[in-house]
């Protein structure tokens, strides 16, 4: 975020809404018919919640099903920012879509990959359009 300055601060960073069904679909096939254990099917209805309401909830011991949360649609986060009277509000992706690339890690380990990689995410870091794709939001404002 380059473009921070004295008066200007980052107030919040989100999770985002799609960011359970997402690392789930990309990790594993569990949207498929057929045969699903129990635990699967808690996690189907856990997601479900998180798309419809925001709130995650973890009422299982898997602990890879993350912890109690909320999961922000990427509009909600300006007007919550603005609710509590700052202004000059800025949106920023942290990750983009690449977050769910398989071969993210590997990039980022080299440094040439990784530069050209954050050249690319500056470019759209304040694109709104690509908000939803960013498992995480920064909001940045000041105060009035």
């Amino acid at each position: 975020m380059s473009h921070l300055s004295n008066n200007y601060l980052p107030l919040a960073n989100k999770t985002k809404r799609l960011y359970s069904f997402v690392r789930k679909f990309l990790t594993k096939r569990w949207f498929c018919d057929g045969d699903t254990n129990q635990t699967e099917q808690h996690f189907r209805k856990i997601v479900a919640s998180d798309l419809a309401t925001g709130q995650h909830r973890n009422p299982t011991n898997q602990t890879a099903y993350f912890t109690t949360a909320y999961f922000h649609r990427p509009e909600e986060l300006a007007a919550e920012v603005r609710e509590a009277s700052f202004a000059g509000i800025q949106i920023f992706a942290v990750e983009g879509p690449v977050w769910s690339t398989a071969h993210l890690g590997e990039a980022w380990d080299d440094p040439v990959q990784r530069k050209s990689l954050m050249e690319f995410l500056a470019l759209i870091e304040r694109e709104s359009s690509a908000h939803g794709a960013s498992a995480h939001l920064v909001a940045v404002a000041h105060a009035t």
